[in-house]
């Protein structure tokens, strides 16, 4: 395909296309900068990396310690119950 060249006795039409180049590029970068955002930092990363083991085993580690937690605020809730239960009856 053929490009068309654009004369020097016009340069308001050059001005006009190279604004016009200028806001375009602008938009695209705004628009990687907000898909940037939305990726997730392991998807980044490559998986052969240290950096990649390190950041997934921490983050399942963490994830484990959580439901552990939780685990354990339940069964002392479910605790609580019983014993209140056994000294009212």
């Amino acid at each position: 395909m053929e490009r068309k060249k654009t004369s020097s006795k016009n340069p308001r039409k050059r001005q006009k296309l190279e604004m016009d180049i200028h806001s375009l590029n602008a938009q695209i970068n705004k628009l990687n900068v907000a898909r940037d955002k939305k990726v997730p930092l392991q998807d980044k990363i490559p998986k052969e990396s240290v950096f990649y083991k390190h950041l997934i085993s921490s983050t399942y580690n963490l994830k484990v310690q959580d439901a552990g937690s939780l685990l354990c605020k339940q069964d002392l809730q479910l605790m609580r119950e019983v014993r209140s239960q056994t000294y009212l009856s």
